[in-house]
Order: structure tokens, then C-alpha cells, then sequence
């Protein structure tokens, strides 16, 4: 089977939009009914509320003994319960332009010790009062624990891709490799992610006289998946992007760059993937002169750099199957 011209490719993942809900990208983790954790955080509650009481209203020596007693015991809490990042009072910190991983990355317990403590300051001074009164609740660590889902986007749309492959391949009974050293180059199918195995990318480059350069002015960027089907190889830069702005819109200019590149070994692709909202944007382009520009610059590369692709999921499945078919018939 000979493949498709590459705008087919686009054309089919035109005509097959993404999904508004993706069932690859949906993650329903429940963490409320931890015991333990849960337990532990009452505690750190009750520890802050008590630290709170005294910092306002006791200023003695005896007090002040206390409330170091409690920073340190505070302290432990913050540095040893899991989760401990989807709290109230840890979310509390993104106000005074802390996170959780800056303050974690601190090296010396007596530094981070001290931060804890001005946290803690402004803490009671501007949320402790409120949140007594209007009541704890542990439904609180769900719903922040849910809106930081999205920042995995990048890792499931990585496995969102090695399922349509493992899907794709299974229908057509071969058996696609995940390698992770160059000994298995000959080996017929196979793939590597190269957030894995960066050092495997630099001995493939060698292997099959692949320049890639489209690092040069992208910061040594590399892409995120190698996939080789008989002597197809393809080199697979993915995104998962949900709504226009300024910078999803440089996402797309760089995926129109990652296709700009050509081989001398015709079976080398260069593949720029893209599901999520935003893709659908390029079914009807006609309200958003970006949008159109946009359309316009990948159609134009794809006719000139007739080997490469820029697909959605359909799109991709599309394009897998056609080239499983033309290296088995």
C-alpha cells in the first residue's frame, strides 16, 4: 500500500475533530478517603488554629515556647504528609508568591523552618479567622487536588499516544517494541520516549543520519517520541493545547517549524501531533484571522515538505495504520 499524501492526513483530521471530553485525559482520583492522611491534616489544622490563638492573644515565655513547639511540629507535617500540597494552608502560599516546590527545594531545615514561620504569620493575620468560622472542610483537598490535574497534560498525551499505537498495531497483529538501547535499532517495530532515554535520540541521529535541526533554534529542544514501523521512521513532536492565546499560539508556530525539517532518507517523517480543543479551532477557521493564518502556514509547509505530517488523533491512527499496511502487505 503506498500512503497518502500528506494533506489527506490533515483532511481526515480535519473531518474528525477531538472530542470536547477526552477520555484518554481524564484522571478521577479520589484522595479524601485516605485515612491516615486525612487524619494527620485535622491535626495540622488543629495545630495551626492553636498557634494562631496564642500568636494573637498570649505573648508570655511559656507561650512563646508553645508556639515553637508547634512550628516544629507544623513543620513535620508540612514536610512529610503526602498531599500535603493540596491544603488550604499550603495553597495559601501561591498568595505570597511561594510554592510548595520552591520551599521543599530549600536546603537547610533552619531556613525553611524560619520561612514557615512568616508564613504562618500572615496565615492567622488573613485566613485562619475566616476559615474557623466559616468551617474545615476535607472536601477542600479534593476539589484542589482535581484543579491540578491539568498540569500532567504533557505526560498523558505522551501515553494517550503509545495507546493509539499499542491500539492501531494490535488491530493489525504486529508487535511494536518500547526499546531503550541502540542494540535494538534492528529489531523491525519499535519506539522510544525520549524524556526516558535522551542519550538514545543522539545514538539514533547517528544511526540513520538524522540532522535534526530543528534544535538549533529551538534550545536543543527534542521531540517527544521516535517510532519506527519497517523502515518508516517517525520523529513525533506532541502537544496537547485546549484554547487560543499567546502562548499556545507560539506552541503552534513551533510545531509548524518542527515539520520544516528534511531528511536525506525519504522514510524519515517528521510528525507534529496536536489534540485538544484547540485543533478543532482549525476545522472552522473563518471568525479568527490567526486561526486562518495558522491553517494557511501548516498547509503550506505540509505541500512543501511532503514526507512530514501535522495530524490529530485521527489523524495519527490514520497515518499508523497506513504505514503498518504498507510495510506487512
Amino acid at each position: 500500500m503506498v500512503l497518502k499524501d500528506n494533506l489527506e492526513y490533515w483532511k481526515i483530521s480535519l473531518n474528525n475533530p477531538e472530542p470536547f471530553i477526552d477520555e484518554y485525559y481524564i484522571v478521577d482520583q479520589v484522595i479524601i478517603f485516605d485515612s491516615m492522611m486525612i487524619n494527620k491534616i485535622h491535626q495540622l489544622r488543629e495545630a495551626i488554629t492553636t498557634y494562631c490563638f496564642l500568636l494573637k492573644y498570649s505573648d508570655d515565655e511559656n507561650s512563646r515556647k508553645v508556639r515553637n513547639n508547634l512550628v516544629s511540629k507544623i513543620y513535620d507535617f508540612v514536610n512529610n504528609i503526602e498531599n500535603i500540597e493540596y491544603t488550604e494552608f499550603v495553597a495559601f502560599w501561591k498568595v505570597l508568591d511561594l510554592t510548595y516546590s520552591v520551599y521543599m527545594d530549600i536546603r537547610r531545615d533552619i531556613d525553611r523552618k524560619t520561612i514557615l514561620e512568616k508564613i504562618l504569620e500572615y496565615y492567622c493575620e488573613r485566613r485562619e479567622k475566616a476559615y474557623t468560622k466559616l468551617g474545615y472542610s476535607d472536601v477542600t483537598i479534593q476539589a484542589l487536588y482535581d484543579s491540578s490535574v491539568s498540569r500532567e497534560k504533557g505526560t498523558r498525551g505522551n501515553r494517550k499516544l503509545l495507546k493509539i499505537i499499542d491500539e492501531v498495531s494490535g488491530m493489525k497483529n504486529i508487535f511494536i517494541k518500547n526499546i531503550s538501547t541502540e542494540f535494538e535499532f534492528d529489531e523491525p517495530h519499535w519506539y522510544f520516549l525520549i524524556d526516558k532515554n535522551s542519550r538514545l535520540f543522539t545514538r539514533l541521529k547517528s544511526r540513520f543520519d538524522i540532522k535534526y535541526e530543528f534544535a538549533k533554534g529551538h534550545h536543543g529542544k527534542l521531540p517527544d517520541l521516535v517510532l519506527k514501523i519497517g523502515k518508516h521512521v517517525l520523529i513525533i513532536e506532541a502537544k496537547h493545547l485546549k484554547e487560543p492565546g499567546g502562548a499556545q499560539s507560539k506552541q503552534i508556530v513551533e510545531l509548524i517549524n518542527f515539520i520544516k525539517q528534511t531528511e536525506k532518507a525519504s522514510k524519515v517523517h517528521y510528525v507534529a501531533y496536536l489534540d485538544g480543543m484547540y485543533f478543532n479551532l482549525f476545522t472552522n477557521p473563518s471568525t479568527n484571522p490567526q486561526i486562518i493564518r495558522q491553517r494557511e502556514d501548516i498547509e503550506n509547509v505540509l505541500r512543501k515538505f511532503k514526507q512530514n505530517y501535522f495530524v490529530n488523533s485521527e489523524g495519527f491512527k490514520s497515518l499508523l495504520n497506513d504505514i503498518i499496511e504498507s510495510v506487512t502487505a
